[in-house]
């Protein structure tokens, strides 16, 4: 038969063909034709059957200890991300508000119960598969039968995150020893953290001390179980600490377990990595972030859980809460800044476009579909003008559009990303435009964000940056910039003139006096009508519950709780000063004091004995200087001013040292950086933001 000598044609590959030798009989010397691709195919099913058993018994096992841990409680989605990133390690990334903490929680308390956790699971394993036991068997030295919990580090946890740890393990009934310890400076020395170190657990520590710790031999690599990561969307890069972290475990853990096996590789040897992102935001930013990531993680699976995920949306549908949605409008000099703040990004990408035509401006007129290109086509040439439209009209609804899209497109991300590879090549007047850009597209959400106090002083330190910076921002000397000033100063306070009293004397000139207005947020006095509509509402069904009970009908109603959710920390505190000082222009108030504590600190030199004379100065500044006793009376009173004077003189003290720490900062980041002037920019507007919340004198 020619064909047994034929090629595959699948393989390409001959089939093999063995004779009997010796033998005489003719039916006897039958040639025996062995498929060779029919046995390589029989020996890749046996091997994928073995590793669906392996794996089949993995999830089968993980299942197993859900149902018996307290983590059950959980909601499915979460309980099926823990049996997915525990039967294999990788980077979950979960939408905003979808409980990873929580997840994080049950990975903590499953990994340090030493009884019912992964100490227990991994010695049933072991003993059902009759394996040896590994070189970090969780047995203890002093006790043979007592399990030592493993060995695991949890990195990249804010502080309140932990606190937020602690509190909602210790919530679930998990014993004192089995909760996670916090390692940070105040740890104490290094002998006393191998001591910790050797009895196992979880703790969680600061990347800082975990290095250091790592390359002085504090904390052996052959003893650390695994890590678990949080923000993992931090760890991309050589710059980032966990990276290195995660890079030397497992190097060192490799090469021990290595020389122990005489060469050879054994199984886990490498130690698992388990990583947790609620910000899925970020990882779209620059080219290939989640492959980089991955890369600094070690890790080879990603787990996506968004919101319309089947198993996050079955389990939010169960209960769908009624949700009342309630839209403030913007006053009147609102809505005019934010008229003005467009007019200055359209100026600086008109003045970008033409400095520079390396840049793309069809990102903003792409995104609306046909009708928006063909009104693009009849823009001008850098289709930069106000839209209008072909039946003619009011052009209200384009002024509206503009707005709106100047608030939602990041104009930095888009141009950075265009002149990433030029940049080094741009003038100064290039770069100061995409700077102008970013300024003024967070100028809006500060708008928003902020009081009226906070954001006059914010415009004053951008104004005090412009002018310290060898090129200017061109957009604060058009008319825009100019009424933006004018009318955010009018929004804290406004001069006006009075007309001189008749009877006195000295002429008749008007006298100029400061008028304080301090308009309030917007959202502020609608949050505050929504509290007090709900209070009036649990008084008066109190009072109802109340009389049933003098009837014998039914028991009092107890008291209620209101959970308000804002953006950051931030916005909390600027809520919750909002709230304690009663609402209304007490609240401004303590802001403008602050304005007015810096107005009186450049003054008192001036006006010291051989200077200037009080009526001597700007009229503006004078009356500023006058008016801090009015506003300190009115919000502490007579009484507490050396008390006040102490705490001030305490602050100044702080800020200026925060301030030149934050100078050394930025001058070794931008210390042979390309984009050295944008880095220090985008800094000193961070710095001016801060110092209008006054977030730098409580830090």
């Amino acid at each position: 038969d020619n064909t047994s000598d034929r090629p595959d044609r699948m393989s390409g590959r001959p089939k093999r063909k063995r004779s009997q030798k010796g033998s005489v009989n003719s039916n006897a010397s039958n040639e025996e034709v062995i498929d060779v691709d029919a046995a390589d195919d029989v020996q890749s099913q046996s091997k994928k059957r073995s590793r669906n058993d392996t794996s089949a018994s993995t999830n089968q096992q993980s299942e197993s200890l859900l149902n018996t841990h307290p983590h059950s409680q959980l909601p499915s989605y979460l309980s099926e991300a823990f049996s997915d990133l525990y039967s294999q390690d990788g980077l979950v990334v979960m939408g905003r508000g979808l409980g990873w903490l929580s997840l994080l929680c049950s990975f903590v308390r499953f990994y340090g119960d030493a009884e019912n956790g992964y100490a227990a699971a991994s010695t049933e394993e072991n003993n059902t598969n009759e394996k040896k036991l590994p070189s970090t068997a969780y047995e203890s030295g002093d006790h043979p039968t007592q399990r030592k919990p493993p060995l695991i580090f949890v990195l990249n946890l804010h502080p309140n995150e932990r606190q937020v740890l602690i509190s909602t393990l210790s919530s679930w009934g998990t014993p004192t020893n089995c909760l996670p310890r916090i390692v940070t400076n105040e740890a104490g020395q290094s002998n006393e953290r191998a001591a910790l170190y050797a009895r196992g657990g979880v703790f969680v520590i600061t990347s800082r001390i975990l290095i250091v710790d790592l390359l002085t031999g504090v904390a052996n690599a052959r003893d650390i179980e695994g890590m678990l990561v949080a923000h993992a969307e931090r760890v991309v890069g050589e710059k980032s600490t966990e990276a290195f972290i995660l890079r030397i475990f497992r190097s060192q853990r490799y090469f021990m377990e290595n020389s122990v096996a005489g060469g050879g590789s054994s199984n886990g040897s490498r130690g698992f990595v388990k990583a947790f992102t609620d910000n899925p935001n970020s990882l779209n930013s620059g080219f290939g972030k989640v492959d980089k990531i991955l890369k600094s993680l070690q890790v080879q699976r990603l787990y996506l859980y968004p919101r319309f995920h089947s198993a996050v949306a079955e389990e939010l549908e169960r209960q769908p809460p009624t949700v009342i949605e309630l839209h403030q409008p913007l006053s009147d000099k609102m809505k005019k800044i934010q008229n003005h703040l467009a007019a200055a990004i359209r100026s600086c990408l008109r003045d970008l476009r033409q400095k520079c035509q390396l840049v793309d401006l069809s990102f903003l007129f792409d995104a609306g579909g046909d009708k928006r290109k063909r009104k693009r086509d009849t823009a001008d040439e850098y289709g930069l003008n106000k839209y209008k439209k072909s039946t003619g009209g009011d052009s209200t609804e384009d002024w509206k559009f503009t707005i709106q899209q100047c608030i939602s497109t990041n104009f930095s991300y888009i141009l950075g990303r265009q002149l990433d590879g030029d940049w080094h090549r741009l003038g100064r007047d290039v770069k100061q435009c995409v700077a102008d850009l970013r300024t003024l597209s967070q100028l809006f959400h500060y708008l928003i964000e902020y009081d009226c106090v906070q954001f006059w002083r914010l415009l004053q330190g951008v104004k005090a940056m412009s002018a310290a910076s060898k090129n200017p921002s061109f957009w604060m000397l058009n008319t825009a910039g100019e009424n933006l000033f004018r009318l955010a100063k009018e929004r804290v306070y406004c001069l006006t003139s009075v007309a001189p009293d008749k009877n006195a004397s000295g002429g008749g000139k008007p006298v100029v006096k400061l008028k304080q207005i301090l308009e309030d947020k917007p959202k502020d006095i609608l949050l505050l009508q929504v509290l007090t509509e709900v209070e009036n509402r649990w008084k008066a069904k109190l009072h109802k519950s109340k009389e049933r009970k003098e009837d014998g009908s039914s028991p009092a109603t107890s008291s209620a709780n209101v959970l308000l959710m804002v953006k950051d920390e931030r916005a909390l505190r600027s809520v919750s000063s909002y709230l304690r000082n009663g609402g209304g222009k007490r609240a401004v108030a303590q802001n403008f004091l602050n304005y007015l504590d810096q107005v009186q600190q450049k003054v008192k030199p001036m006006i010291r004995p051989g200077g200037l004379d009080l009526d001597s100065l700007p009229t503006e500044q004078r009356l500023l200087y006058e008016e801090h006793s009015r506003v300190y009376n009115f919000v502490y009173g007579a009484d507490n001013k050396n008390q006040y004077n102490q705490t001030l003189e305490e602050d100044r003290k702080k800020l200026s040292h925060r301030k030149r720490k934050n100078r050394k900062i930025i001058e070794e980041k931008t210390r042979g950086v390309v984009a050295a002037d944008t880095i220090r920019q985008q800094a000193y507007l961070d710095e001016a933001v801060e110092e209008s919340r006054g977030d730098m004198k409580t830090s």
